[in-house]
């Protein structure tokens, strides 16, 4: 990571350290363990299962010389029952940070490996829209709570992902700077040592919002089918 800031960062940042994500693989070779700056992996025993970082079992598919083990949250049963748990729950579902990332690069770099890959990519489209649905109605709430001068000094965004964050971090963090400025100084001075104290939960509605520049959102939420 370059050590931007979240309001600079990128969404090749993002892959990047989507990236290092632990996989498990079945390599199809022996070989001892492979040491690099970020640790060692292996050793590699054929037809056996190895936890290696995604970057490298992307670098091995390509040479032939592994299959990827599809991670149980992106198998279609448990997609589906992540879009109930995010249609009825409260909160957000805690799936890995980048699981858009992820998802992504297997759909790409793997999809001979994963079952019924058509199917997982419908699912991650309908959980990703309804999350992001979620997380918009939860900067909603912010500007209601605002509009009736209540006190607003954060905005949680718990078990939100990264691609989730960088979809609406512009937008997102620009409101609350204009939160801040509606809000009279004394509230704000009084509130400092509660910046916990506000908490929003995103509640499933759907709207609109601005949206981070095209040529930055590339397709990582696509989950294009080649």
């Amino acid at each position: 990571m370059s050590g931007l800031t979240l309001r600079n960062m990128v969404s090749s940042e993002n892959e990047f350290l989507a990236e290092e994500t632990l996989v498990e693989v079945v390599s199809n070779f022996d070989h001892p363990a492979l040491k690099f700056i970020s640790g060692k992996f292996g050793p590699f025993v054929s037809q056996m299962v190895c936890k290696i970082p995604l970057w490298l079992a992307i670098t091995l598919k390509k040479r032939g010389k592994c299959t990827f083990v599809t991670p149980d949250w992106m198998k279609v049963e448990e997609l589906e029952k992540v879009i109930v748990n995010e249609k009825t729950q409260k909160n957000l579902g805690n799936l890995p940070f980048h699981y858009i990332e992820v998802s992504q690069l297997l759909l790409v770099n793997a999809r001979d490996d994963i079952e019924s890959p058509d199917r997982v990519s419908a699912l991650l489209q309908e959980v990703e829209g309804i999350r992001m649905d979620r997380i918009k109605a939860g900067i909603r709430s912010v500007a209601t709570s605002v509009n009736r001068t209540e006190r607003v000094v954060s905005a949680n965004l718990n078990n939100a992902a990264a691609m989730e964050i960088y979809g609406i971090k512009r937008f997102f963090l620009s409101s609350m700077d204009t939160f801040a400025w509606f809000q009279p100084v004394e509230t704000i001075e009084s509130s400092a040592a509660d910046v916990q104290g506000q908490s929003y939960e995103r509640e499933a509605s759907s709207a609109s919002t601005a949206a981070p520049d095209a040529t930055e959102g590339r397709a990582l939420r696509r989950f294009r089918n080649g």
